[in-house]
């Protein structure tokens, strides 16, 4: 085994693979109810970003059909001039652009210190119940706690 992923050059990929899963596994998202298969695949499609400021700074790069997941770090979600929520290390965002009921200029995400993150394509969330479950889930909440003008919990 260890000679054909030599050969292949298949160490770096395996091995990222295995940390992305790892992160999955630690989150609320992703770490219940997703089976082995689906989370490999997930593992393999994230795309990380780094982000090195220590400064606030707002992040541009925001695509409409992705999931944004925290690896390190934090994020500020803002609407207009009101701070939403602070979505820290393991959480999530972009959630109301993939169940189809937001679009991408509906909140201002800004990174205010050395933050990690990870972007999924829709794709790879649709088909899954409970994670689409859980997305309509934190969605429906933070729209009534935009309604009320106060900001979201943890």
């Amino acid at each position: 085994y260890v000679e054909f992923v030599t050969s292949n050059q298949l160490f770096t990929r395996i091995e990222k693979v295995h940390e992305n899963r790892q992160f999955l596994l630690s989150t609320w998202l992703f770490g219940e109810w997703v089976g082995p298969q689906q989370q490999n695949r997930i593992a393999e499609a994230l795309t990380l970003t780094n982000h090195y400021s220590a400064e606030a700074k707002e992040l541009e790069d925001i695509g409409p059909n992705e999931l944004y997941l925290i690896k390190t770090g934090c994020v500020e979600r803002w609407l207009g001039d009101q701070l939403v929520k602070t979505i820290e290390a393991g959480d999530f965002f972009g959630e109301e652009n993939l169940i189809g009921k937001g679009d991408a200029s509906t909140f201002t995400y800004w990174t205010v210190e050395p933050t990690s993150i990870l972007a999924l394509s829709n794709e790879w969330v649709s088909d899954i119940p409970v994670v689409q479950w859980k997305l309509l889930e934190v969605y429906k909440n933070s729209t009534t706690v935009q309604k009320l003008g106060v900001p979201e919990q943890h």
